[in-house]
């Protein structure tokens, strides 16, 4: 394993790089992304690569020097990727709407062609490159801007540890992006938010988170639930005015995203992605088809512990003020 640099990227990658040679094209409709700011004309593919989870990453770049990224999983036989545009592409339009700064993202649907979509048999997400650097690469100067703000939950990591932790928190209160992006992560369940999976860029101060694709399908926000209930608990429990205010602005808008999104709402709005990726062809599935439930199931489950989670934390703003 090895990290290299794709222009304004950087990926780990196995020292082989193999993607799929492009399908034939010639009888495929091109998908329209003129609205996006990359039309078929304006761009070409500069660079391709895969990644050690399996995804051809391709690197467009338009005439007028912006920088564009088809992402695709080649997984024909689970069906699984109908999924991952679909919770790419909702997780996009969550931050949008609420004007955290991620990358937009539109599917590509399957059955249409696109310049870096080698497989037009499946479905692509096309992504607007953010400006800056991931943050795991950040120079010595700006080591104290290398946060961790992952809110995982995985085999590998203690139960206690899963979810929010004090050190996320502490982390947050570093930057006023951090505490938007971690609430975006607990509300869409996003357990991925590694130091590969957020940009930082100096020169306007700012981050932006990346790939959405592993949300939706967990409860996150019954282990932030619980983290908040030992916070309130432990008379002996020392926060800071820096983390409280924070965890102020977590609350403020986790409260606007239950606003603006109902379970029912989001449910619709997953199924509608999917269907727009082409899922269709592939319902009959056993796998695709749980997996739709599950993920609306997951929804609504995470977005009942989202409301929790806010009344929660207004008992903590209480018992500190």
């Amino acid at each position: 394993m090895k990290y290299v640099q794709r222009g304004l990227l950087f990926v780990a990658c196995s020292v082989t790089v193999v993607c799929l040679s492009p399908t034939n094209t010639d009888a495929r409709p091109v998908f329209d992304a003129s609205g996006f700011g990359c039309d078929k004309v304006s761009v070409k593919e500069i660079d391709r690569f895969q990644t050690p989870g399996q995804t051809c990453i391709s690197i467009l770049k338009h005439k007028n020097g912006k920088r564009f990224i088809v992402k695709q999983k080649h997984q024909r036989k689970s069906g699984r990727w109908y999924i991952g545009v679909a919770r790419e592409k909702l997780g996009a339009y969550i931050a949008e709407l609420a004007h955290i700064r991620t990358n937009r993202v539109e599917i590509i649907p399957n059955q249409y062609s696109f310049p870096g979509k080698h497989d037009t048999k499946l479905p692509a997400t096309l992504h607007e490159v953010v400006p800056g650097m991931k943050v795991t690469f950040l120079p010595k100067e700006l080591k104290p801007l290398k946060v961790f703000i992952q809110q995982p939950e995985k085999p590998t990591v203690a139960i206690a540890e899963w979810g929010l932790t004090r050190r996320v928190i502490k982390d947050m209160a570093l930057h006023p992006d951090l505490p938007k992006i971690v609430a975006l992560d607990t509300f869409i369940a996003n357990a991925d938010r590694h130091r590969g999976n957020f940009f930082y860029d100096k020169k306007s101060d700012h981050f932006f988170a990346i790939d959405l694709e592993s949300s939706f399908n967990k409860n996150l926000a019954s282990y932030a639930c619980n983290l908040i209930k030992l916070m309130i608990a432990n008379k002996q429990e020392i926060i800071s005015e820096q983390e409280l205010a924070a965890l102020q602005v977590y609350r403020n808008v986790l409260k606007k995203l239950i606003k603006q999104h109902s379970p029912e709402g989001l449910s619709r709005k997953i199924v509608e992605f999917a269907v727009k990726g082409g899922i269709r062809e592939v319902m009959s599935r056993k796998d695709v088809a749980l997996m739709m439930v599950e993920d609306k199931q997951s929804i609504i489950k995470n977005y009942a512990s989202c409301e929790k989670l806010v009344l929660l934390l207004d008992k903590l703003m209480i018992k500190h003020s």
